[in-house]
C-alpha cells in the first residue's frame, strides 16, 4: 500500500517535529545535527507543517542545495520543467549558498546544519556530520 502524501507528511510531522514547545524545540534544534544533500533540503520545509509551527524552522540559515541551474540542464536535457529546490527554500526564507566550490563537493556549514549541492559533496558531508555529531553528543554528557 502507498501512503497518500498528506499521510506521509502528517507523518514525518509528527515523529519528526512534534515537539511539545517552542523553547524545548529552540534547545533541542541548537544541539541536533542535520545534514542534506542534493534535492534533501526540501525535507527542511516539513518544518513550516508540524504542529504548532510558527513557521519555517531554517528561516536565515545558510544551504547548499541542488541549484536552479542544475536543474534547468536536466530540464533541457529531459524536457518538462519541475519546481527548483533551490528557489523554494529560497522562497522560504533560507540563504541559498551556489558558488563554482559547491559544485565540486564544497560543503555549508550553519549552525547545527551541514548541506551540500550534490553527490560529489557526499564524502566531505559525512566526515563532517559524523564531526558534529561527535560535538553534539559530547554536549549532551
Amino acid at each position: 500500500m502507498v501512503a497518500s502524501s498528506s499521510t506521509f507528511t502528517e507523518r514525518i510531522s509528527l515523529q519528526v517535529h512534534a515537539l511539545p514547545s517552542a523553547r524545548e524545540q529552540s534547545n533541542l534544534r541548537l544541539t541536533q545535527t542535520t545534514a542534506v544533500i542534493c534535492h534533501g533540503p526540501y525535507a527542511l520545509l516539513s518544518t513550516k507543517c508540524a504542529p504548532g509551527s510558527t513557521g519555517f524552522a531554517y528561516d536565515g540559515y545558510n544551504i547548499t542545495s541542488w541549484s536552479n541551474t542544475e536543474e534547468n540542464l536536466v530540464e533541457l536535457m529531459k524536457g518538462g520543467e519541475i519546481p527548483k529546490v533551490e528557489s523554494t527554500l529560497d522562497q522560504a526564507g533560507a540563504n541559498m549558498v551556489e558558488d563554482a566550490a559547491t559544485k565540486f563537493g564544497k560543503i555549508t556549514v550553519d549552525r547545527e546544519v551541514v548541506s551540500g549541492a550534490n553527490p560529489m559533496a557526499a564524502n566531505a558531508l559525512g566526515a563532517k556530520f559524523i564531526e558534529m555529531m561527535k560535538l553534539h553528543r559530547l554536549e549532551r554528557i
